[in-house]
């Protein structure tokens, strides 16, 4: 039996125009945009099990709160603009999920800095990734690394100014 044709005229006009013109179900607008694709990424990472990285996100527990997981305006009211192309989204402690007051826009080299594979050392009065202690040391990740695997403490490890390489002859 053949299904009865739906009488079209009796949807609302304001339906009708918006479904004519490309925007019927269009609310923000910021669909495609990169703070879009972020939020969609993120529900991805968390909310599928079958994500290549759920290991590393549904799997240790990280979660997107219930207001952002249903709604892209409510996340991007917390996050706003993305600063620029160098930004993705970063969550600020890696054993919390994404929420508001834990999720900022970092560039790569900072969110390098806050990878939960960092070894934090203190450093003048810091608590901070042993590369970005090395790097403001002024000396190589290495030369530090091998005199802490010799039994030098962060302290002098860090503080010691290496000794020049002595020249090769040509």
């Amino acid at each position: 039996m053949a299904e009865p044709l739906r009488n079209r005229s009796a949807r609302p006009l304001q339906d009708q125009t918006a479904k004519r013109s490309g925007h019927a179900n269009r609310t923000h607008g910021m669909k495609g945009t990169p703070e879009w694709i972020a939020w969609q990424s993120m529900k991805q990472r968390c909310c599928n099990p079958n994500y290549h990285g759920a290991h590393n996100y549904s799997q240790r527990g990280i979660t997107v709160c219930p207001e952002w997981l249903h709604s892209f305006e409510a996340f991007f009211a917390h996050v706003g603009r993305r600063p620029s192309p160098k930004h993705t989204l970063e969550r600020i402690k890696n054993e919390r999920g994404y929420e508001p007051g834990n999720v900022r826009w970092a560039t790569m080299n900072e969110q390098a800095l806050n990878k939960r594979t960092n070894r934090l050392v203190p450093f003048r009065g810091e608590m901070l990734p042993l590369s970005e202690a090395c790097r403001r040391a002024g000396l190589s990740y290495g030369v530090v690394c091998t005199r802490l695997n010799r039994g030098w403490s962060f302290e002098r490890a860090l503080l010691t100014p290496s000794k020049p390489k002595p020249r090769r002859p040509r």
